[in-house]
Protein backbone atom coordinates (compact mmCIF):
# COMPACT_ATOMS: atom_id res chain seq x y z
CA UNK A 1 0.00 0.00 0.00
CA UNK A 2 1.57 3.70 -0.74
CA UNK A 3 0.04 7.03 0.47
CA UNK A 4 -0.14 9.24 -2.19
CA UNK A 5 0.26 12.47 0.19
CA UNK A 6 1.69 12.99 3.98
CA UNK A 7 -0.26 12.33 6.85
CA UNK A 8 -2.38 15.07 8.29
CA UNK A 9 -3.36 15.58 12.08
CA UNK A 10 -7.22 15.57 13.16
CA UNK A 11 -7.15 18.77 13.72
CA UNK A 12 -5.54 21.26 11.40
CA UNK A 13 -6.82 24.62 11.27
CA UNK A 14 -4.36 26.23 13.59
CA UNK A 15 -6.98 27.79 15.74
CA UNK A 16 -6.72 28.59 19.18
CA UNK A 17 -8.57 26.10 21.39
CA UNK A 18 -9.03 27.71 24.99
CA UNK A 19 -8.20 25.70 28.19
CA UNK A 20 -11.33 23.92 29.47
CA UNK A 21 -12.04 21.73 32.57
CA UNK A 22 -14.79 19.06 32.63
CA UNK A 23 -16.91 18.03 35.41
CA UNK A 24 -16.62 14.23 35.11
CA UNK A 25 -13.74 12.38 33.88
CA UNK A 26 -13.92 10.77 29.98
CA UNK A 27 -12.83 7.33 29.58
CA UNK A 28 -13.39 4.43 26.83
CA UNK A 29 -11.50 1.34 25.58
CA UNK A 30 -10.63 1.01 22.40
CA UNK A 31 -10.98 -1.99 20.68
CA UNK A 32 -8.83 -1.44 17.27
CA UNK A 33 -6.78 0.89 15.24
CA UNK A 34 -8.08 2.27 12.17
CA UNK A 35 -6.02 4.25 9.38
CA UNK A 36 -8.49 6.46 7.75
CA UNK A 37 -8.31 8.86 4.75
CA UNK A 38 -10.03 12.21 5.47
CA UNK A 39 -11.15 13.68 1.83
CA UNK A 40 -9.95 17.74 1.57
CA UNK A 41 -12.74 19.75 1.31
CA UNK A 42 -15.40 16.98 2.17
CA UNK A 43 -17.14 15.99 5.06
CA UNK A 44 -16.26 11.87 4.13
CA UNK A 45 -14.13 9.49 5.94
CA UNK A 46 -12.76 6.66 3.85
CA UNK A 47 -11.23 3.49 6.41
CA UNK A 48 -8.55 2.26 4.63
CA UNK A 49 -7.42 -0.21 6.82
CA UNK A 50 -8.29 -1.45 10.38
CA UNK A 51 -6.66 -3.93 12.97
CA UNK A 52 -8.06 -5.63 16.14
CA UNK A 53 -6.27 -4.46 19.52
CA UNK A 54 -5.62 -7.42 21.71
CA UNK A 55 -5.49 -7.50 25.27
Amino acid sequence: MSVERPLEPLLSDRKAVPPTSLDNSVSWTASEFLLIESLIGETEHRIIDRWPLLG
